[in-house]
């Protein structure tokens, strides 16, 4: 019979789950949800620890693909060159593979019904759809284009993409829901109105094409149904299908040349935003250099949480469109597609056993849909084959993985999967009864709330020390780095390590070797971060160890060599060294559009040099004349540098065809 209490408690867990964020974070619903499942857990187990269940045996095939991806990765942590990120996404693996085990057993137990699950994410599905709906009014109420500003329609999931995809995995449940009482399909009912409006405001692509599959899916297997096809055939027709139209809009973007100019209503924006295919692009671009990393480390891969680190080595000179990530001013933090983010980190076995795990959940329902006499049941298995195969799509274009609402949403539906197999196929499966159990649960339970708490602590720490930073508070800047920095947070959410923010306070603090300890403590940690390099270059040079920084500017150039930053620290080394010829080419390279403040300043006094030994080596007495007389001013020298790029001439040239010009 059902527990009363368990019942409640998933009720209440699904109830706030949405609701659950901390402001003062940097990201403000991750850790806090995952220690409110790591909590949720823990008085579960507390609860039931005298009980006395039965559990499916580990040596069944769910049990073990699980227990290979969860080895993989802990073995990961030996390519890892921060530990601490390994430790974060371990903590979450482990806390999510625990809520699988424990759903799974309670169904199999009946201490909870598959129908109070989907009650649990119809009632999340509509508190997630009231939130992003009132904040759709609100910017209505103030007059904002929605279209244009869209993103920020979040529904405290963090962005609109996050809200998109996790509306998509409510999607079969609320199907489900329309079987429930009437009050559960009122509920229903709305909310899936209410998720299509929202899918559709918000536009992002990869949803919509998901929830296109869903629903395709769902009238094949109608077909299926009603006309007797086999079920091979109709998957194999399927899949091509999917193939054909993927390849077809493929094509028919990269043909695309829309304009924005062209926009001039709703509608018109709405399509060329929607039809754009630059962030596809990008993430190509993505894929390509994280396939490089692979083939560098193709059995183990680079260590769990460590794709954010190896990632530039590759090279940053393919996002020439992206000046903000070739100048290092935005880091990557993940290759949007969560098959890749695994391969990269965990290596060839660590995706064949996440692929294997999915593998056997399709195998699942599509013996159930084969074997299930009732056309209502079928169709609930229809549900989650789509729902499965959707979120499956998501996948490889964002990173659901990464977050704990989603993956939340995706172990019920395993554990729903799984327990309906079992049912059927395994009705004289002897389960085994188990006391011990539950105290081997509590072991992920607490290492997830220790690490959690860690980074709790170093995120609340990294939000005041940013605020810091931004008003020049050099000693508070120091002070809260020390207070975030500790073995399970030693990166920041953009993947910069904690020392290099401390580093810099010293660094406006005079404090210069104090700043080299920090900026060699955070290059270690990361090594291929432009910045990172850069500022250690930078405390060499004060110190005078010129040679070692000379070979880190260069070393940040050949990760991208339209770092801006480090050709003007290296030109104004070389100018100092009165190295004025590499002075000169080293700047020379800067594009002239760069928005970095320091360019004209440190580009007036090389240009004087040049010009000055070109006055003294020219014979051509008439130029000398005309220079002298036109460059009396930085301005005019400026506009004379400047003149010589349109006419796509070097310096030395340009001032040459002068005399000829008059």
């Amino acid at each position: 019979m059902e527990s009363k209490f368990f019942k409640t408690g998933y009720l209440l867990f699904f109830i706030f789950l949405p609701l659950i964020s901390f402001n003062n974070l940097v990201d403000f619903v991750l850790i806090p949800r995952q220690i409110f499942l790591a909590i949720f857990l823990l008085i579960l187990i507390l609860f039931i620890k005298n009980s006395k269940i039965e559990i499916i045996p580990f040596k069944e095939p769910i049990y073990i693909a699980f227990f290979i991806f969860i080895f993989l990765n802990l073995i990961s942590f030996k390519q890892a060159n921060v530990i601490s990120e390994s430790h974060a996404f371990f903590a979450k693996i482990v806390i999510l593979f625990v809520f699988f085990f424990v759903t799974s057993t309670l169904l199999i137990n009946k201490i909870i019904s598959v129908s109070t699950i989907v009650i649990c994410v119809v009632l999340f599905a509509f508190i997630a759809n009231v939130i992003a709906l009132v904040q759709v009014i609100e910017k209505t109420n103030n007059g904002q284009h929605l279209t244009a500003s869209i993103g920020s329609i979040t529904g405290n999931f963090a962005n609109k993409n996050l809200l998109s995809s996790v509306l998509f995995l409510c999607i079969p449940f609320l199907f489900l829901g329309l079987n429930e009482s009437k009050k559960i399909n009122y509920v229903s009912i709305i909310t899936l109105f209410s998720t299509f409006f929202i899918l559709i405001l918000v536009r992002t692509r990869v949803v919509l094409i998901a929830s296109l599959v869903f629903f395709i899916l769902i009238v094949s297997f109608m077909l299926f149904e009603k006309y007797k096809i086999k079920l091979k055939y109709l998957l194999v027709t399927i899949i091509a299908f999917f193939i054909l139209s993927f390849s077809g809009f493929y094509y028919f973007l990269q043909k695309q040349n829309l304009k924005s100019t062209t926009i001039n209503g709703y509608l018109d924006q709405y399509f060329y935003r929607l039809l754009d295919s630059e962030t596809l692009k990008t993430r190509v671009l993505f894929w390509k250099n994280s396939i490089e990393i692979f083939k560098e480390n193709w059995f183990f891969g680079v260590g769990l949480g460590n794709w954010q680190l190896v990632f530039p080595k590759i090279g940053l000179d393919n996002f020439k469109a992206l000046d903000d990530v070739v100048n290092g001013e935005t880091t990557l933090q993940r290759p949007h597609n969560d098959f890749i983010w695994i391969l990269c980190e965990t290596g060839i076995l660590g995706l064949f056993a996440y692929l294997f795990i999915f593998g056997l959940l399709f195998y699942q329902l599509i013996y159930l849909i084969k074997n299930t006499v009732s056309t209502s049941k079928k169709r609930n298995y229809y549900y989650l084959f789509s729902g499965l195969a959707g979120y499956i799509v998501i996948s490889f274009f964002d990173f659901p993985y990464e977050r704990i609402e989603h993956q939340v949403i995706l172990m019920v539906l395993f554990s729903i999967i799984t327990f309906k197999f079992y049912n059927l196929k395994n009705q004289n499966l002897t389960l085994k009864s188990n006391t011990n159990v539950q105290f081997i649960l509590l072991i992920p339970i607490v290492y997830t709330l220790i690490v959690s708490y860690n980074r709790f602590n170093g995120e609340l720490h990294t939000s005041k020390m940013y605020i810091a930073k931004n008003n020049k508070n050099w000693s508070g800047l120091i002070t809260e780095s020390q207070k975030a920095k500790n073995y399970f947070y030693q990166l920041d959410n953009a993947s910069i390590p904690i020392s290099w923010y401390e580093g810099i306070g010293h660094f406006n603090s005079k404090n210069i070797q104090e700043s080299e300890d920090c900026f060699y403590a955070a290059y270690q940690l990361n090594p291929y971060n432009i910045y990172v390099i850069n500022n250690l270059a930078s405390a060499y040079q004060v110190n005078g160890k010129t040679n070692e920084a000379i070979d880190l500017y260069k070393l940040a150039l050949q990760i991208s060599k339209n770092f801006d930053e480090a050709k003007l620290n290296l030109a104004a080394l070389y100018f100092n060294k009165k190295e004025f010829n590499n002075a000169f080419l080293t700047i020379d390279n800067v594009n002239v559009t760069t928005k970095n403040v320091k360019y004209k300043t440190y580009l007036i006094p090389i240009l004087n040099n040049a010009i000055n030994t070109f006055l003294k080596e020219s014979a051509n007495k008439n130029l000398i004349a005309l220079l002298v007389k036109k460059v009396t001013t930085s301005d005019a020298l400026l506009e004379l540098y400047f003149d010589s790029k349109k006419s796509k001439m070097n310096f030395e040239t340009y001032l040459n065809s002068l005399d000829s010009k008059n």
